[in-house]
């Protein structure tokens, strides 16, 4: 069953189920963890595998001049 993930600016994680709601930081933050460790991987069967890799090794944070992160 999918579940479903809204990408937030808030502090905590919520929802329940399938649905849910998670800071984007954390998203980004645990994915590219886990991408330069070689624990997330794709299925060579996913047509847009590479591209999908692609995209998450280029995201890159940044702090404004108030300390804000942005993907």
């Amino acid at each position: 069953m999918p579940v479903r993930i809204t990408f937030t600016s808030g502090f905590e994680v919520t929802g329940q189920g399938r649905k849910w709601g998670v800071r984007k930081s954390l998203l980004v933050s645990t994915l590219d963890a886990k991408l330069h460790t070689g624990e997330l991987r794709f299925s060579n069967e996913l047509l847009a595998a590479e591209a999908l890799r692609d995209e998450l090794q280029d995201f890159q944070k940044h702090a404004s001049q108030t300390g804000r992160r942005r993907w």
